[in-house]
């Protein structure tokens, strides 16, 4: 059986009117964005807690900070398309949730709570930074969007001493901070 010229070519073309489409991407709102902390701050308000009660006995001294997340737990990586976790990039060292779990030394019931308070709050991974770096402070990924080669990003974010990051622009990548109240404020990325 062979494909008629025209209809490769009908192929060819209903494949790229897909491509094209699915390119359309208005991200939300910085007001959306907010409202995902205006909805909740009770919520953001319990993740900043857990995360920095967790910093001081989980968090890997070597890196500063500390991240828990639906796809990050420390230093360790989840792969939906291997469906395991590893701290390679090639996933070479293949480890179920619950050995990932205890090599960080975070319970299950530990680790359900900040899935439950990601489901609540709208995000999907927090991250403490020690104050002694310059990125010090509490991380709340609320949005993402792109690859590493271009990209669009947004975190809702707590620091102890209330003060905002200046916006910052370069080459690659532009970041806007806006005030939300009390220390926390929204931080949205964009890499070009």
């Amino acid at each position: 059986m062979t494909i008629s010229k025209q209809w490769l070519q009908f192929i060819m073309l209903w494949c790229l009117s897909i491509s094209l489409a699915s390119c359309d991407f208005s991200p939300p709102s910085n007001e959306e964005l907010i409202a995902k902390y205006t909805s909740n701050p009770k919520g953001y308000e319990r993740l900043a807690e857990m995360i920095k009660k967790d910093f001081s006995e989980l968090a890997n001294s070597s890196q500063g900070c500390l991240t828990i997340g639906q796809d990050q737990i420390r230093e360790f990586w989840y792969s939906s398309v291997a469906n395991d976790w590893s701290s390679t990039p090639t996933h070479e060292y293949k480890k179920t949730l619950s050995e990932v779990l205890s090599k960080v030394g975070l319970s299950s019931q530990r680790y359900e709570k900040y899935l439950e308070l990601f489901r609540q709050t709208g995000s999907e991974r927090i991250t403490l930074c020690s104050n002694d770096i310059p990125s010090s402070g509490v991380h709340v990924l609320i949005f993402r969007s792109g690859t590493t080669m271009g990209g669009w990003g947004a975190e809702i974010n707590k620091r102890d001493d209330g003060g905002i990051p200046d916006n910052t622009s370069s080459r690659c990548c532009d970041t806007k901070n806006f005030k939300i109240r009390d220390g926390w404020y929204l931080s949205v990325s964009s890499e070009s």
